[in-house]
């Protein structure tokens, strides 16, 4: 299934994209609406949406600007987070497909380093919004483990395309050595039968010479 996918998303990105970042969006909407006992959260689903939406709108560039769909994202997260909304891995999907970008887009150092920053940035948000709440732990622990997750599912994707690709090099790279061995053995199979012709032909030419001269 893993694979089909990724056929599907090589052949038509933009069409996958949309579809995935439609669902990222429903995502946000449902935590959004989410209601947890003797939590102090915001009425409104509205403001999360919104901020929602323009993530996702910037992740429609995550392809090609990982860094810049991720500055959307986080901005929008931790104005999500300022306005009192509870982290949950559903609005902190965009975010996590930014971060996978990123982590399959460029190197390990660059991730790690933008990684930490933007989870330094949620994590500081929350505590300031609500730094007595009795789930503090959900609110600071929590979006550090799930944001570590596409960060590292993005870098296994990075190397595991790395590893085709250069398994795909080596062998264009064999089927190239056979064709030019082929090649050369064909060159050296028409020299060795020019050689025994000219041979042949010089052996014939010096018996017509010596029954001239006789």
């Amino acid at each position: 299934m893993t694979s089909n996918l990724e056929r599907h998303s090589e052949r038509r990105p933009r069409v996958v994209d949309t579809a995935m970042y439609l669902a990222l969006f429903g995502c946000v909407a449902l935590g959004a609406s989410l209601n947890f006992p003797g939590m102090d959260l915001p009425k409104d689903d509205w403001p999360a949406v919104l901020l929602a939406g323009i993530s996702c709108l910037g992740l429609l560039k995550a392809r090609d600007h990982p860094r810049s769909a991720l500055a959307v994202a986080t901005t929008c997260t931790v104005a999500t987070g300022a306005l009192g909304y509870l982290l949950t891995p559903l609005l902190l999907a965009p975010l996590m497909m930014a971060l996978y970008w990123l982590a399959l887009s460029t190197d390990p150092r660059t991730t790690r380093m933008y990684g930490v920053t933007v989870m330094a940035m949620v994590v500081i948000t929350t505590l300031l919004d609500k730094p007595t709440t009795d789930m503090l732990l959900l609110r600071t622990l929590g979006p550090i483990l799930w944001l570590l997750l596409p960060m590292v599912g993005g870098g296994r994707s990075r190397l595991r395309h790395a590893y085709t690709e250069s398994v795909q090099a080596r062998a264009a790279h064999a089927e190239r050595t056979r064709e030019e061995e082929a090649r050369l053995r064909v060159a050296e199979e028409r020299m060795r039968i020019a050689r025994e012709l000219h041979d042949v032909v010089a052996h014939h030419m010096a018996v017509a010479n010596a029954q001239a001269g006789t």
